[in-house]
């Protein structure tokens, strides 16, 4: 196996362990805006969240927890 293969196949694995922690990290962050909904923290939770759609578009749990909020905001 060349040197350019083995580096080529290292570099690969780094991406994906970044993507990966990333992800993990996007997650934690939307459990923690369900915990401050979940404490009737509105306004604490809704930053968050709107944080986590701006750093993942596509992940949508996060635009249903956000609606959530925005509706419990209301009520408020």
């Amino acid at each position: 196996m060349s040197s350019s293969s083995i580096c080529a196949r290292l570099l690969a694995t780094f991406l994906l362990c970044a993507a990966a922690s990333a992800q993990e990290s996007i997650q934690d962050e939307y459990v923690h805006g369900w915990q401050l909904l979940g404490q009737w923290r509105i306004s604490e939770a809704i930053a968050v969240l709107e944080n986590v759609i701006a750093r993942d578009k596509t992940f949508r749990p996060a635009y249903r927890a956000l609606a959530d909020a925005y509706r419990f905001a209301k009520r408020t």
